[in-house]
């Protein structure tokens, strides 16, 4: 059930990646191409070693209500906001769409994490008080791969990750 997926969830709020993977793998094969848009939130980290685990939970639980907020606007019911894999503050975002969409991974999914941060700074330091005094840099990495029968969806998923994590 959603809830037992979220009980055991690194963030809250959001189905943790591995959770689910299944979900990602049927949504990918169907679709054709995956875009993956990494939030890296490891400014929560300080969070942790300063406030302890529960602090660092609601700062992550906040920040993934703010991407949900912008997802109910900009995102497609089959696109997926999932928490990062344990041990990791992020919040990915997974566009499923057919491979010739090429202007949408092009100006869709970067507009997606400028609208991201435009809700950021409207909260101002908000986001993640009272833990943090100002409003925190997030960075972002984007990664996109079309469907490759050859491999399988889960090492597809893990590349596109690795990917992501090193343009953020």
């Amino acid at each position: 059930s959603r809830a037992a997926v979220i009980e055991h969830s690194p963030t809250p709020s959001l189905p943790g990646i591995g959770e689910a993977s299944r979900i990602i793998a049927e949504r990918f094969e169907a679709s054709g191409a995956l875009g993956l848009l990494l939030i890296d939130a490891a400014v929560v980290s300080s969070i942790e070693r300063r406030h302890g685990e529960e602090a660092r939970e609601r700062a992550l639980g906040v920040l993934a209500a703010v991407i949900q907020d912008v997802a109910r606007e900009r995102l497609k019911p089959q696109d997926l906001v999932v928490a990062g894999e344990v041990g990791r503050s992020e919040v990915i975002v997974l566009f499923f769409r057919k491979p010739g969409s090429a202007a949408f991974y092009r100006t869709e999914m970067p507009g997606f994490g400028q609208a991201v941060n435009r809700a950021l700074e409207q909260r101002g330091n908000k986001v993640f008080y009272p833990y943090l005094r100002k409003p925190p840099e997030l960075w972002a990495g984007i990664s996109v791969a079309i469907r490759n029968p050859k491999y399988g969806a889960a090492s597809q998923l893990r590349e596109l990750l690795e990917a992501a994590r090193a343009d953020a």
